[in-house]
C-alpha cells in the first residue's frame, strides 16, 4: 500500500484520445474511483505528397507535407545519401531548395521530418536530374585603378582590374590602346574558378587611353563578356631636375641651349 501512485500505460496508439480513471483500495477494502480524465497521445509524423519542383543546373526544390508540425530536411547524393540540407522551422508544408549541385547529374534523395518530441519520419527514396549548364557567368561590380611604380622619367603604370561573377569562373582581360577598336592584347587566362577576380594590366604608357573588356568562363565553358570599359593613365611626372632647368630656361636663354645640348642627344 502506498500514498503516491504511478502507473505506466504501454502500447498506446499514436494520435488517439483515451479516457482514464483511477481506482484505489485501502487496507480495509474501501474502494475509491476518480473522475474521468481524457488524454490524447501525440500523432507520429507521417511524410506524404513528396514531389520534385523546379530544377536548374545547380539547384533542385523538393516539396512534401506532414500530418503534424515538423522540421524539414533532405538527405541527397549521387551514389550515397551523403549530403543534408534543410530548415529548422516547424511546419506541415515543407519546401527545401538544394543548392550547390552538379550540372546534368542524377541525384537520389529522401525527405526527413522530426517533431518537437523527437519522433521522425522518412519518405521513400526519390530521384531527380539537374539541367545542363547553359548560363554564362554574370560579370558585375567592375573596378579599375591605375597605379604607378618608380618616379620621374622611370615611372611605370599598370591598371588593377577587379570584378565579381555570380558563379565560379576563370579570369582574363582583352585590351588595347585607344578608346575603341579591336583588342590587340590579352592577359594570360587564369583557369582557377573563383567568384571574385583581380587581373593586372602591366606596362601601360603614361597619358594614354586604353579600353578593355573582361572575359570569364565557368566550368561548363559558358563565356561571360563585359561591356567595353575605358581608362586613362596620368601624364608622366617631371623630374625635379627638369623642373629646375625649365624655370632657369624661362629666365636665361642660354640654359635652353644647354638643355638641348645635354638632354636631346
Amino acid at each position: 500500500f502506498n500514498v503516491d501512485h504511478t502507473f505506466k500505460l504501454d502500447n498506446l496508439d499514436s494520435g488517439v484520445s483515451y479516457n482514464l480513471r483511477a481506482s484505489v483500495t485501502d487496507a480495509d477494502g474501501n474502494t475509491t474511483v476518480s473522475d474521468n480524465y481524457v488524454f490524447e497521445t501525440p500523432a507520429m509524423p507521417i511524410v506524404t505528397s513528396v514531389s520534385v519542383g523546379t530544377t536548374t543546373f545547380d539547384t533542385a526544390t523538393i516539396n512534401w507535407t506532414t500530418n503534424v508540425n515538423t522540421d524539414s530536411n533532405i538527405e541527397y547524393g549521387v551514389s550515397t545519401l551523403s549530403g543534408t540540407q534543410g530548415k529548422a522551422d516547424s511546419t506541415q508544408i515543407h519546401s527545401v531548395t538544394l543548392i550547390g549541385l552538379e550540372a546534368k547529374t542524377a541525384y537520389s534523395f529522401r525527405a526527413l521530418s522530426k517533431d518537437k518530441f523527437g519522433n521522425s519520419a522518412t519518405s521513400p527514396t526519390g530521384s531527380f536530374t539537374t539541367q545542363s549548364d547553359t548560363q554564362a557567368p554574370k560579370i558585375d561590380n567592375v573596378q579599375s585603378e591605375v597605379t604607378s611604380t618608380g618616379a620621374g622619367e622611370t615611372v611605370k603604370y599598370q591598371a588593377v582590374i577587379s570584378w565579381e561573377t555570380d558563379e565560379p569562373a576563370s579570369s582574363q582581360i582583352e585590351y588595347s590602346a585607344g578608346i575603341s577598336g579591336d583588342y590587340a592584347e590579352r592577359t594570360k587566362e587564369d583557369l582557377s574558378l573563383n567568384s571574385t577576380h583581380v587581373v593586372i594590366l602591366p606596362d601601360l604608357k603614361p597619358n594614354s587611353a586604353y579600353h578593355f573588356r573582361i572575359v570569364s568562363k565557368d566550368k561548363a565553358g559558358n563565356q561571360g563578356v563585359s561591356d567595353d570599359i575605358s581608362l586613362i593613365t596620368p601624364p608622366k611626372e617631371k623630374s625635379l631636375l627638369s623642373v629646375i632647368l625649365k624655370s632657369l630656361e624661362d629666365t636665361f636663354s642660354w640654359v635652353g641651349r644647354l638643355r638641348e645640348k645635354w638632354f636631346n642627344k
